[in-house]
């Protein structure tokens, strides 16, 4: 039985959280970010490499990041977040060439390997000291929902903003974040579960050595990596190829507002959504509307571009509530945030090597090219989750 105390702190953390993703969430340089850094010089290539070197820094840190915080607890991974988070904005928004620039995604790095560490555990686990982790999934979707719901905000403000000034959409991000980091240390502590393993290197192991005899486990890594990898890759060509479309910049704030919206509603409904269909077949439908999304971006209906960036965020917005769902339920909590890590460490090290890929095609020969690549990519994902399925059923049978 909780103290009403700890009862009491642990269910402020709930809304606390809400109130930490809805200012961590306002990035106002969402609708120009791409054209922000071609202004000062970059070209599409040059804004890939820094893409990857991104991804490839979160890969370095964020299983670090997830053992740490199993260990010290994710509240304060959270607090160091915030911080790292500001700061890199700030550093974006003083930048005037490659190197800066270059600094400032080393240091969001770390702020996203560690979001991505203790950011689902520490809300799984506050739901489960508060005996409520069935909830999880209903809660975790609303929260990507607020989440999707203040990107939308954000992007739709910042694009009247960068009417006057591109780099002052990165000052007020910023700011925004900086109030987040007051909410992170008003956060309840969550439970750390103590377990044998007290050794960084020997934690990992175990962790790695569940995941790797688990095969729903793998299959969830496998799905989510790809399509992160095919997503976050190509969502850079999205300005660019509006631009093509001949839309005017001042909509892309209007568009990127609405496909923030659509995502939180499929991130809100992905509760019901996923009880109604099933594991198989809401997993199959998310790569189903990716798939044919990318292949009409690749071949041309021109006129319906500003519609196709909404369409995709229909698939994507479920993705995260429902694998992490999954990848949760089967999980114990003393090694959950490894886990977690894990599946984030694999997503991220998909884009670090497919951004390159797409934007030398794209330079090669066109962003249609790099389109076709991500539907290709994803039917090659659709044939791994229903060949492991199959297996699965066949040895769960027997």
């Amino acid at each position: 039985m909780l103290p009403e105390t700890r009862k009491t702190g642990l269910e402020k953390n709930i809304w606390k959280f809400y109130l930490y993703r809805f200012f961590t969430s306002l990035i106002f340089i969402e609708p120009i970010f791409v054209l922000f850094l071609q202004d000062n010089g970059l070209s599409m290539s040059e804004v890939m490499w820094l893409q990857a070197a991104y991804y490839l820094l979160v890969v370095a840190l964020i299983v670090p990041a997830g053992v740490i915080a199993d260990h010290i607890g994710t509240k304060k991974v959270l607090v160091a977040n915030a911080v790292f988070f500001a700061v890199g904005w700030f550093v974006y928004a003083g930048g005037t060439g490659f190197w800066t620039f270059l600094a400032a995604e080393v240091i969001l790095a770390a702020s996203g390997s560690m979001w991505e560490a203790s950011g689902s555990p520490f809300v799984y686990d506050t739901m489960r000291e508060l005996d409520r982790e069935s909830e999880f999934k209903r809660k975790y979707g609303r929260i990507m929902g607020v989440t999707h719901l203040m990107w939308a905000l954000g992007a739709l403000a910042g694009g009247f903003i960068a009417l006057h000034s591109f780099r002052l959409t990165f000052v007020v991000t910023g700011i925004a974040c900086m109030i987040a980091l007051f909410v992170t240390l008003s956060f309840t502590p969550t439970r750390i579960y103590k377990h044998a393993d007290k050794h960084y290197l020997t934690h990992l192991k175990e962790a790695v050595m569940f995941t790797a005899r688990h095969p729903r486990i793998r299959l969830f890594i496998v799905y989510s990596s790809i399509i992160w990898g095919v997503f976050l890759s190509a969502v850079f060509f999205y300005q660019p190829y509006l631009q093509e479309a001949g839309i005017p910049l001042l909509y892309f704030g209007v568009i990127y507002f609405a496909l923030d919206i659509v995502a939180g509603i499929s991130s809100s409904l992905s509760d019901d959504i996923e009880k109604f269909l099933g594991e198989r077949k809401i997993l199959m439908i998310i790569l189903g509307i990716m798939i044919t999304t990318y292949a009409c971006m690749a071949y041309g209906f021109v006129s319906l571009a500003f519609m196709f960036p909404v369409i995709l965020s229909l698939g994507t917005g479920m993705v995260e509530p429902v694998i992490n769902d999954y990848i949760n339920k089967h999980v114990e909590s003393h090694h959950r945030a490894t886990v977690i890590s894990l599946q984030k460490f694999s997503g991220h090290l998909a884009i670090a090597i497919l951004a390159p890929i797409f934007g030398w095609a794209a330079d090669m020969w066109s962003i249609s090219v790099a389109f076709a690549m991500a539907a290709g990519l994803l039917l090659i994902d659709l044939f791994i989750l229903i060949s492991a399925f199959t297996a699965i059923r066949r040895k769960e049978s027997t």
